[in-house]
């Protein structure tokens, strides 16, 4: 979620990815399993379980996605490009609209080679959408709006059954990322809070360049830092939030050191110096 923060002196985006919130709790819901059956204008059971498998897949994204970005670059300068590729692929949610358009193009080459080793089918319907698969790769830049609806077009003449060419077409044209997600299992507590318009809000957080300026006052924003990983987003009092986040970094430095003494305590037993 991105919105702007504003007070006397201007405004600043915000980008709250990853941020920790502390803020009044709007709402809590406990579910166990897949009910589609709608409370008011609340989500369903199934929706919130597919938001819990979402989650999940995008902290597992954000792990491959480090761990990638922090690999030596390649001398070859085709590696080194699908190295960045991949890094930006999983700067979005595995299995989500924005990661399947970034990985498109990386994939196409590797589609394109699989429908030509397929050769000729013998069912004719199966045959004409391997050709205009073929050709939609010719035809479009992969990832393009030009190039979905080719495909799509493509699997409604292989005479599949409705239901697969529907599914195909949710993945190419999905009205909302938590449909492309299986409902998670098991039991799940979840609670909401909410950052409102006209609300006062404190944050505390890294200030970086905007890559997406709208004119020359939008330049900055504010988010989780590579370095800092202090990054709150506060409905409290600048007096309070101070307080509780000095008591925070006092915690964790005596959190720190009583860890480190519990850890030499540890090798100390071992190696029968302890007693």
């Amino acid at each position: 979620m991105k919105f702007y923060l504003a007070d006397t002196t201007g405004h600043v985006k915000v980008d709250a990815c990853q941020a920790e919130l502390d803020l009044p709790q709007t709402a809590q819901r406990k579910v166990s399993h897949a009910s589609s059956f709608r409370i008011g204008m609340g989500a369903t059971d199934e929706e919130l379980l597919q938001y819990v498998t979402k989650a999940g897949d995008h902290t597992m994204g954000k792990w491959i996605g480090g761990g990638i970005s922090h690999l030596p670059a390649f001398s070859d300068p085709a590696k080194e490009q699908k190295r960045q590729m991949l890094v930006s692929a999983f700067q979005s949610t595995p299995g989500s609209p924005d990661f399947m358009q970034r990985m498109i193009p990386m994939m196409a080459p590797i589609m394109r080679q699989k429908l030509e080793s397929m050769g000729p089918q013998a069912d004719p319907r199966h045959e004409q959408a391997r050709q205009a698969a073929l050709a939609a790769f010719a035809q479009h830049q992969p990832g393009s709006p030009e190039f979905f609806q080719a495909l799509q077009n493509a699997v409604a003449m292989s005479g599949e059954s409705p239901v697969e060419i529907a599914q195909f077409q949710k993945l190419l044209h999905p009205q909302s990322d938590v449909e492309m997600f299986a409902p998670a299992s098991g039991r799940h507590s979840l609670t909401e809070s909410c950052i409102v318009p006209d609300g006062t809000y404190d944050i505390t957080g890294t200030c970086l360049e905007n890559p997406e300026p709208a004119d020359d006052h939008d330049r900055n924003t504010i988010a989780k830092g590579q370095n800092e990983p202090t990054f709150l987003i506060s409905s409290k009092a600048e007096k309070q939030l101070g307080h509780s986040l000095r008591w925070r970094a006092a915690g964790k430095i005596f959190g720190g050191a009583a860890l480190s003494l519990a850890c030499a305590a540890i090798i100390l037993a071992k190696l029968g110096w302890l007693f």
